[in-house]
């Protein structure tokens, strides 16, 4: 059977030993064939003597015996009308001399198809239309210590990949071909075949942890004081204690002075004034904005007396220019019918000044615009009118670099791509984002986080720190309805906008104490597995947040079935990660087990009632995360030789108890998997090469598609991480030699 990585995610799919028409949804596996039945039934022979004999070693292969000088021997397969997949087989020549032998894909007909053929030093691609043969690759290969090898082409689109032993040897991009069946082939020579299967081709991606690539110019999150800003009037630190905030400290309240001025406060920072800017404000009133009450918003802010102002009012949102003291209203527009504006509730303001054009947006809804050229640079400010109001998470930012990520990414060869959605206040620049990589076809798969965000749980709600410097809500806390009409608004931003989410993903982790509060409560170090007694106390309120997350999954289920139309957008559980034993119990942490964690998501546990809901049942893919060669004890393994089985063993170990808890109608989409620079478990802070890093890539990416793991349905493979440090593909502005792996994976 198998074993799971790090995180994956699953859809649900019908497990078949052989589709007619393979698709992205379909199961992994679309046709095998190992012989040992003693026929042959599924296969037509096309010339030369095949049949199925014994090996010599107990087992069956399916052989051709005549070596015929100047005449192909061809055995086909399949549905004419398979387009992508994966055809492997192990290939045992006999004296090839000067003939070949070789597998064959989208054969139409004897003067249509592909064929990768190995003779004893060169192995050739080759297409064949209308009966003309031609050579598409060829390289030279040394079969002289290899009495027997594994051949595998792919066919992908118009690219065409031929393996041998798991290493890329050849590949052509030719588009003559579309569709067709599969076949087995001998060229003036014998040879037997063994274990034929034919998959579906690998898919992969790349991750980043979060979204802000643009430079920010200024940021204030008001934590500990106000220091960076020259004030007029009354302004103090005061505690959170709104609904929905943005952090978990404070905000800074301006009041109304005695003397009846106006409370201003602007950046005080030099590096803070700008020309082209984004300025983004949370603005939480304290009461009604009613009458001549306001809050505002200051940009380009030269001195007290000269800047831009948006003014917000419960009925009006006005732009004004004040030049040497004097106001003038550019523009004015009534609040949106969707804005609302309502003590303790905060709003969240973005204005774009790019050249002479501002544009001024209320939670992410566009309000006004204008067109202005009085004032081109300056700082960001505050201020208030008649009233009491909070401000909190001011930041400045340029535009125009926000999209360079993505395009970084589509430049090098990356197709798809996994986002974290962190923050309610970044949902218009999240959709501008996808939006983006619409346009230049890069796919996206977008992840809520829950760890950090309060808008999905109660008002006053904690985090749980225990022993890690970040806070992390109790998933037993959340609240599925609050996040239920925060996922309606994120929806529907993205349906009203016009961009297009390939699947979204729901949490991280959330079986681990890093990125779940219940867990950290628990005294570690502890793993719970299919062995826990679940009415065990210490395991009460692990399992109720388990409980409430498979709930949320179900309203996201509605809610995404409600907003876009049914299969427009994939719904994809949280990576479930598996930790190595040793280093659970050695530093005290707490996990449970990704069997455990989706079996009572599923609600087929043995104590669980037999009405329990199936939460499972409500997602398109589950989630994982693999790391292959830092858990579970293991080292990298950069023998050329190991490395393949040692990436198998792995993988099997992980996924076998996950397939027998919860079966194998399900496809894995693998949220995250990686290869860090550097080993610290054996080989003491060495830097391994790039080089190094790309092989165990290109290992990993190969051993997914083992025959030990046929039974398993996996989908895309999102490669960790794009940017990230130690786990980087690109770094100082170019890819490094591991991002080469996604050339070879162009699809």
């Amino acid at each position: 059977m198998l074993a799971l990585a790090t995180v994956l995610m699953v859809c649900f799919t019908q497990l078949t030993a052989v589709v007619s028409s393979p698709t992205a949804s379909a199961q992994t596996t679309y046709f095998n064939d190992d012989f040992e039945a003693g026929d042959a039934t599924r296969w037509t022979p096309l010339d030369g003597s095949w049949s199925v004999v014994d090996d010599g070693a107990g087992g069956k292969v399916y052989q051709q015996g005549e070596s015929r000088p100047d005449q192909a021997s061809y055995a086909v397969a399949g549905d004419g009308g398979w387009g992508d997949y994966n055809l492997a087989a192990e290939i045992t020549p006999g004296d090839l001399g000067a003939g070949a032998a070789g597998l064959i894909a989208r054969y139409q007909d004897g003067s249509n198809y592909y064929a990768a053929r190995v003779s004893d030093d060169q192995l050739e691609l080759t297409k064949t239309v209308d009966g003309v043969q031609s050579t598409l690759e060829s390289a030279p290969i040394d079969l002289v210590d290899a009495p027997g090898l594994l051949l595998e082409i792919e066919v992908r689109s118009d690219y065409v990949k031929v393996y041998v032993n798991h290493n890329l040897v050849v590949s052509s991009q030719d588009s003559a071909l579309d569709a067709g069946r599969v076949g087995l082939g001998t060229w003036n020579a014998a040879a037997a075949f063994d274990d034929v299967r034919v998959s579906k081709p690998i898919e992969l991606g790349v991750m980043r942890a979060n979204l802000q690539w643009y430079e920010r110019y200024f940021v204030d999150t008001f934590q500990n004081n106000m220091n960076r800003w020259t004030r007029i009037g009354d302004w103090e630190l005061v505690p959170r204690e709104i609904e929905n905030g943005q952090d978990d400290n404070n905000v800074v309240e301006a009041s109304e002075n005695e003397d009846g001025r106006d409370p201003l406060a602007w950046s005080a920072w030099d590096s803070s004034i700008r020309t082209d800017t984004t300025t983004r404000v949370t603005v939480i009133p304290v009461e009604e904005l009613d009458g001549d009450k306001r809050a505002s918003v200051m940009f380009r802010l030269v001195n007290r007396w000269n800047y831009y102002a948006v003014h917000i009012n419960s009925t009006t949102v006005t732009l004004e220019r004040k030049v040497s003291n004097a106001s003038e209203v550019i523009a004015e527009a009534p609040l949106p019918e969707d804005v609302e504006i309502e003590p303790g509730t905060p709003l969240y303001v973005d204005i774009d000044a790019y050249g002479p054009d501002i544009d001024v947006y209320l939670d992410h809804t566009a309000v006004l615009s204008a067109s202005d050229s009085t004032f081109t640079e300056g700082r960001v400010g505050l201020g208030t009118r008649g009233t009491n109001v909070h401000f909190d998470d001011v930041e400045t930012h340029d535009k125009f670099d926000q999209f360079a990520l993505l395009d970084e990414m589509k430049d090098n060869g990356m197709n798809r791509a996994r986002l974290t959605y962190t923050r309610y206040k970044y949902l218009r620049l999240v959709s501008e984002w996808v939006k983006h990589a619409n346009e230049i076809d890069l796919d996206v798969l977008m992840s809520f986080s829950f760890t950090g965000d309060p808008q999905y749980y109660p008002k006053g709600t904690e985090k749980v720190f225990g022993s890690i410097a970040w806070g992390a809500y109790r998933l037993s806390d959340i609240d599925p309805h609050r996040f239920a009409r925060a996922y309606r608004t994120f929806l529907k931003q993205f349906r009203d906008s016009g961009a297009q989410l390939t699947e979204v993903g729901f949490g991280n982790e959330m079986n681990w104490f890093g990125f779940n509060g219940d867990l950290r409560e628990v005294d570690g170090p502890k793993i719970f597995d299919l062995d826990t007694d679940i009415s065990d106390p210490e395991f009460a309120q692990v399992r109720e947040g388990i409980e409430k997350y498979g709930q949320l999954l179900a309203q996201a289920r509605h809610v995404t079935d409600s907003v876009n139309r049914i299969g427009d957008v994939q719904l994809v559980s949280g990576g479930v990660n598996h930790p190595d034993t040793a280093g659970i119990m050695e530093n005290g942490r707490v996990h449970v087990r990704p069997e455990l964690f989706l079996t009572l998501l599923q609600g087929t546990h043995r104590d669980q009632p037999a009405n329990a809901p199936d939460y499972l049942s409500a997602m398109d893919q589950i989630g994982v995360h693999l790391y292959p060669f830092q858990n579970g004890g293991r080292s990298y393994d950069t023998n050329p030789d190991t490395a393949y089985a040692t990436t198998v063993e792995f993988v099997t170990e992980i996924m076998d108890p996950i397939i027998a808890a919860i079966g194998s109608d399900y496809t894995f989409l693998i949220a995250e998997a990686g290869a860090y620079r550097r080993d610290a478990i054996t080989l003491q802070g060495e830097q391994i090469t790039e080089e190094q890093r790309l092989e165990l890539y290109r290992t990993f990416v190969r051993a997914l598609q083992d025959p030990a793991l046929s039974d398993v349905n996996f989908g895309t493979i999102m490669m960790y991480s794009f940017d990230d440090g130690p786990w980087a593909a690109y770094d100082d502005g170019k890819l490094l030699p591991v991002g080469e792996v996604f050339a070879e994976y162009p699809y």
